[in-house]
This record gives structure tokens, C-alpha cells and sequence, in this order.
């Protein structure tokens, strides 16, 4: 990967100036895509949920502006190209906006791929700390978390209004509750919606999320990215199942070690390494990773060296959360994918995304599966994660269409 060979980057690529006005000395290929849990649109309205990709030639420009939009229950956190050991091709990477301007010069140079990556991180019951919504006459209102175990209600220049405990948590939803007013409110992060419950009244929509930030949390992690505090993204730690964790160089295919996990809190994930030689703590609520050369049930704090930032925190994926399945023949061939491409919106694509094959719109999801209805036939497609099944309910019973190949 040309991610991690900075000296290429270097022959190829030259930024000038604060705009980070970019020259491509080659010919150049770019393409700009959404990390899951968002999408990308361009300045110019285009989709690039598949991914939106630019050749350049000799003496050609692009000066475009690429818009990230999270999806229900993620948030923006920046964007991530294959130069960051160079230096970013976004003047401000933690904005939502990307303003590419890119000329290339050679073309008789070989073709240097660029890539551009909105990334988001997963927010919901266990660590969202602030849900936003639009109140009356467009008033900007949000649920702000005081601590474990209180939230409270607040609109701009006025102290908190309501204040709630909280009676439930997922990782999907959250709920509260206000003893004074018998007044309860269910947040569905998938759905992006809010539920109000009063006395013994059944459940109404009440208002629409319009974002929701919060912090990694330690129980649902599952994949950690590290590198330093430049951004520069040099591995990750994996859980493979309930008891083994790996950990990875970026850009090396081989498993550089293999970690038993011993405990998680509130905060971290504790790993004692295969040969029992050093402990790692996955510290997320500090976004920092340390190593002790100590074996025990906790790392000591003196004797612990910080070693990595932690970049990004991910949990399973499950029919709450996926929005991308590829789909396989019997063979194992792969032959295509359907993507959330936003909200309820989703698409079934050639595997290289440049061609739809279907609109499709979401019809429920559960953990185990996805229902979707294709919005020309009418016709219900159910995603199985658990059985690893594509079905068409073209009759009145489910026949398999396709087997799933992967997910994320």
C-alpha cells in the first residue's frame, strides 16, 4: 500500500501552500469514499457511497468539495487518504467538508491511486453523551448526560428544563425517565428517532435525532486502530472471539502477536500477551494504548509506557449496524453487494459499485437480519446474517438467492 511508504509519496505528491493546494507529478487516480457508519456527497450532488473516482492526466485539475454525512448512531470523525505519512490533501481534516484541489503534471509517470476516507465511529446507548434534535419553530435542543446514571434536557441560553435517569441501555437504544412528569423517552439510534412515553399512554414519535456524539466504549470494542498523534494509522488490535486478540501491523499480512483478554471496566480492555511476557491495556476512555512488562490482573500504573494513540474503536457488526453484504454463488464466486447508501435507503451494486442493479428501501432489522423492498417490483429481500442467506420473497415462500459471502 502506498500508505505506508512515505519516500513514494514524496516523489509523486508536492502541497503547497495553507490551502493545501496539491501537484500530482504523475498521472493521478482518486477515490473518494465513506468508511462505514456514512456517506459522501460531492459539491456537485454525487453519490459517493460506492465510491466516486477521478483520472487525471497531464496538465487536468480537480477542485471539488466532498461533503461527509454520519449516518444514525455514528458520528464524523475525519478524513483519512493514503499520502497521511506525507501530509493531508484536506486542508482541515476534522471538518465535515473536503476541499480537494489537485492538478497533475506527467502523465508519462506511472498512475499514482489516491485514497480519500470519511471516517465515523459508532455511537450508542452505552457511550452516547449528547442527542440533538429540532424543537419548535427550528430550536436547536439536545439530551445532554450529567453522569452513569442522569441526563438532562436543554435548549440554547436557558438552564436544563427536565431532568431524567436513566432506565435502559443498548446498543441500539437508551431510555429515560422523569418521576415528576410520568414522562418517559426511548431513543432508537437506528431509526434516528425519539419515542415519548406518558403515564400509561403507549409510545409516539416525538421528535427526529438529528446527531448523536459520544465516546468509545471499552465493552463493545471489538477492533481498536492505533498510530501516533499525527494520525498517521500503523495497525490494529482484532478480537477474534471471546477470549483471543491480535494484533497487526498496517500494511503487513502475517499476525505480528497474539493477546489473551483478562478483564474490561468502564474504560479498558486488558490483554495479556500469548507468552505471558507484557500486558497491553486498550485504554478508550483515554484514547491511548499502554504496555507493562508485568503479568497480573492490572497493569501498574507507574510501570506502564504509553506506546499508541487509538485512532478509531469498532464493535461487532450485526444486522443493527452492517451497511455493506457482499453476496457469493454456491461456488464462492463473488458477484455483488447491497449497501446502506443512507437513512433507509439502500442499493444492491455491481462488486466494484459502479453499476445499480436495484433501489431498495428498508422495510425492519433486527440483529440477525435485514428485510429491504425493492422500490420498482415491490419485491421483499431478507439479508440472513445468521443463516448466510439472501432471500427473495418473489413467492410466497422464501427462496435463497444468494449466499453471503462477508460483511461489515
Amino acid at each position: 500500500m502506498i500508505r505506508d511508504s512515505g519516500h513514494l509519496a514524496n516523489r509523486f505528491f508536492v502541497l503547497l501552500g495553507m490551502a493545501s493546494s496539491a501537484i500530482c507529478l504523475s498521472g493521478c487516480l482518486i477515490n473518494v469514499k465513506p468508511y462505514v457508519g456514512g456517506i459522501v456527497r460531492s459539491d456537485l450532488g454525487a453519490d459517493c457511497t460506492a465510491g466516486c473516482q477521478y483520472e487525471l492526466e497531464a496538465g487536468e485539475s480537480l477542485k471539488r468539495t466532498f461533503i461527509a454525512e454520519a449516518q444514525p448512531g455514528n458520528e464524523f470523525i475525519r478524513w483519512q487518504d493514503s499520502l497521511t505519512d506525507f501530509i493531508s490533501i484536506c486542508p482541515n481534516p476534522t471538518q465535515l467538508a473536503c476541499e480537494l484541489d489537485i492538478k497533475a503534471l506527467n502523465a508519462n509517470l506511472e498512475r499514482f491511486p489516491v485514497e480519500l476516507t470519511a471516517e465515523f465511529r459508532v455511537t450508542n446507548g452505552y457511550n452516547a453523551n449528547r442527542i440533538a434534535f429540532t424543537a419548535e419553530f427550528n430550536t436547536k435542543g439536545e439530551f445532554r448526560k450529567v453522569d452513569e446514571f442522569y441526563w438532562v434536557e436543554a435548549y440554547p441560553g436557558r438552564e436544563p428544563v427536565n431532568y431524567y435517569y436513566v432506565t435502559g441501555r443498548s446498543n441500539n437504544s437508551l431510555g429515560l425517565y422523569d418521576s415528576f412528569k410520568e414522562k418517559a423517552f426511548f431513543f432508537d439510534f437506528s431509526k434516528g428517532e425519539i419515542r415519548e412515553k406518558i403515564g400509561d399512554a403507549n409510545p409516539t414519535l416525538w421528535n427526529v435525532i438529528t446527531s448523536v456524539s459520544g465516546k468509545p466504549n471499552s465493552w463493545v470494542a471489538s477492533k481498536v486502530s492505533y498510530g501516533n498523534d499525527a494520525g498517521i494509522h500503523t495497525g490494529d488490535y482484532t478480537q477474534l472471539d471471546n477470549d483471543t486478540w491480535v494484533n497487526k501491523e498496517r500494511g503487513r499480512d502475517s499476525t505480528e502477536a497474539t493477546y489473551i483478554e483478562i478483564g474490561r471496566d468502564n474504560s479498558s480492555v486488558l490483554l495479556l500477551s500469548s507468552e505471558e511476557t507484557h500486558q497491553i491495556e486498550l485504554d478508550i476512555a483515554a484514547g491511548e494504548i499502554y504496555q507493562s512488562s508485568l503479568a497480573g490482573e492490572l497493569v501498574d500504573s507507574e510501570s506502564r509506557n504509553l506506546i499508541s494513540i487509538i485512532h478509531r474503536v469498532e464493535q461487532p457488526v450485526d444486522g443493527w449496524n452492517v451497511s455493506e453484504i457482499y453476496y457469493s454463488d454456491e461456488d464462492g464466486k463473488l458477484l455483488g453487494r447491497y449497501i446502506q447508501k443512507g437513512g433507509n435507503n439502500w442499493a444492491e451494486t455491481s462488486l466494484d459499485g459502479r453499476k445499480t442493479i436495484s433501489e431498495l428501501v428498508l422495510l425492519s432489522r433486527n440483529k440477525y437480519e435485514i428485510s429491504l423492498s425493492d422500490k420498482m417490483t415491490n419485491v421483499a429481500i431478507k439479508l440472513n446474517l445468521s443463516d448466510g442467506l439472501v432471500l427473495s420473497f418473489e413467492l410466497p415462500f422464501p427462496t435463497p438467492r444468494y449466499l453471503i459471502a462477508d460483511y461489515r
